[in-house]
């Protein structure tokens, strides 16, 4: 038996390794530059119907098997231990049903949304789980070593937040979720109160929303849609009674101020010794695959599991449901 995880990758495009500048790039945003920089992994199959895009992302990362789809990769008898799931969205169900059906991997991690529905993800979140196989899915902030120093700062005082602002484009379920799932983490769960404005942009299914929650301290939280034909944005604002924290340039920035005496007015208080650094979500592909490597060998519990993300998407369809 090899000494290496065995990882497949199904569909070919960008967060499979398209993102990657080069094979050797320091930043590991995909799921071959994780597999390819971590040492328990051998990337050892992909699958892709187009043949041209197929082939190219073989040369690039040195794979040595492909296939057009999962029954072909079934009758060559292909074993892998590891399947990551960067197909379209709309094919993830089905996806997920040939593996757990006909292969039964000792892990999968799944690209978010789980499925375009939260029915159908609810029901494969619940199959994987009798079946004891582990689901991880790509809400990737959540293996960012700093983000987890910031969970960690909020751990029992999320009564502490006084509000949150966040601002996104390209779609409530396809990028909003990743703030949502952030919130989850950093301060629990979040209650919908209303839906402010509707952009339709970016995808008349997967509108770009403005809507009110609250924590479940009662603290206000807005996410604020843009138009992604002029620039995209994410970036999430956490002001809490004591400091202003800002992640920015879509996560890889974290700006904090503390609040302290005025230089310039006594009596007050402001926001001041204002430090800003880069996070390590330039690597977070990789310790998510570090965290998938101790799942399976050692019963480590995964940063971002199907139940968690189905929690995000349950929220995100909720609120879908409030725009209609």
């Amino acid at each position: 038996m090899s000494d290496f995880l065995r990882a497949l990758i199904i569909g070919c495009g960008s967060i499979a390794g398209g993102y990657q500048k080069s094979v050797d790039d320091d930043e590991i945003l995909t799921h071959a530059g994780a597999y390819t920089h971590h040492p328990a992994f051998d990337l050892h199959a992909c699958i892709d119907p187009d043949e041209e895009t197929r082939l190219a992302f073989m040369a690039r990362w040195n794979i040595d098997n492909g296939f057009s789809d999962l029954a072909s990769a079934r009758r060559a008898n292909l074993k892998f231990d590891v399947a990551s799931i960067a197909n379209p969205t709309h094919a993830h169900a089905d996806t997920l049903n040939e593996l757990l059906v006909h292969h039964e991997p000792r892990l999968v991690f799944c690209e978010k949304p789980i499925t375009a529905d939260a029915n159908s993800a609810r029901d494969l979140v619940k199959q994987y789980e009798t079946a004891n196989i582990p689901l991880a899915v790509n809400y990737v902030r959540r293996w960012d070593p700093s983000i987890v120093e910031l969970q960690n700062r909020f751990r029992g005082k999320s009564n502490q937040v006084q509000s949150i602002t966040a601002w996104y484009t390209k779609g409530l379920l396809n990028n909003a979720s990743h703030i949502v799932d952030l919130l989850h983490f950093l301060v629990g769960s979040l209650e919908p109160v209303a839906v402010l404005n509707r952009r339709n942009g970016f995808s008349d299914a997967d509108p770009t929303l403005d809507v009110q929650l609250r924590t479940s301290a009662g603290a206000p939280v807005y996410l604020i849609g843009a138009d992604q034909r002029y620039f995209t944005i994410w970036e999430v604002e956490i002001l809490t009674k004591d400091a202003c924290i800002r992640l920015s340039d879509s996560g890889f920035q974290m700006r904090s101020r503390v609040a302290g005496p005025s230089r310039r007015y006594d009596g007050y208080t402001v926001l001041d010794r204002e430090e800003t650094v880069a996070t390590e979500l330039a690597r977070a592909m990789y310790f998510a695959a570090d965290n998938i490597n101790q799942t399976i060998l050692n019963g480590a519990e995964l940063s971002s599991s199907g139940r968690s993300a189905l929690a995000t998407h349950e929220l995100c369809g909720r609120i879908l449901e409030m725009a209609e």
